[in-house]
């Protein structure tokens, strides 16, 4: 029997979450939920929109597995605060991994992660809790991803790196081998990032350079 879902999220993101749970998982999505203040529609994917507040007296975590469809934007802060929010009503977190991945079968994975088609994670790669790999991402062996991280499409990771908690990774980054990516790191798109990082920093370019001006802990007020 499918188990069923609840999608956090009504936006881009909780509409991504349903196309792919809906025709690539086992699940079946029951309904979608968001903040009380953010409900604007009662309806979306022909689906009903709960608020999140009550979500529990309908929707019983012994009966139904959420998955929170928010994106990077505080540092992936958005969707950590609802990820514990969702923990706390007592859901399990469910886990999106594509049929059109390779994953290697010694390969680790949390909860509340979303790994799309195309993406390769080489032997004893580590992927922590809210985590969100885009399509075509490639992490080598013995790499090891943190909690609440995003890499965006085409992101490639060399052997034995470790990202640390709260990163953002964009399109086409670039990551080399043996290398520690502190947390609170803003890699932008296109960047080569050659030697270990600095906590609470923006990098880019090829070969990458810290931001002096500018703190990644800066998006968090945004």
């Amino acid at each position: 029997m499918n188990k069923k879902l609840i999608i956090f999220g009504a936006g881009i993101l909780g509409h991504l979450a349903f196309e792919y749970f809906s025709k690539d998982s086992d699940y079946t999505i029951e309904c979608f939920t968001v903040s009380s203040k953010f409900l604007k529609e009662k309806i979306f994917c022909g689906l009903p929109v709960v608020p999140f507040e009550d979500i529990e007296k309908n929707y019983s975590p012994s009966e139904y597995d959420m998955y929170v469809a928010l994106g990077w934007y505080r540092l992936n802060r958005n969707r950590l605060e609802f990820y514990k929010k969702a923990k706390e009503k007592g859901y399990k977190l469910a886990s999106y991994i594509s049929s059109k991945a390779f994953i290697w079968d010694d390969v680790t994975v949390g909860d509340n992660c979303f790994i799309m088609e195309d993406c390769v994670l080489q032997p004893k790669v580590k992927i922590g809790n809210n985590v969100t790999l885009w399509s075509a991402c490639c992490v080598e062996h013995f790499s090891e991803i943190l909690d609440n991280v995003t890499l965006v499409s085409r992101v490639a990771i060399a052997g034995n790196t470790k990202i640390k908690e709260n990163c953002f990774v964009g399109v086409n980054a670039s990551i080399g081998d043996n290398l520690i990516i502190e947390k609170d790191n803003f890699i932008a798109m296109g960047s080569v990032i050659r030697k270990s990082t600095i906590e609470n920093s923006i990098y880019e370019g090829n070969p990458a350079k810290r931001n002096r001006l500018i703190t990644a802990k800066q998006f968090l007020k945004v």
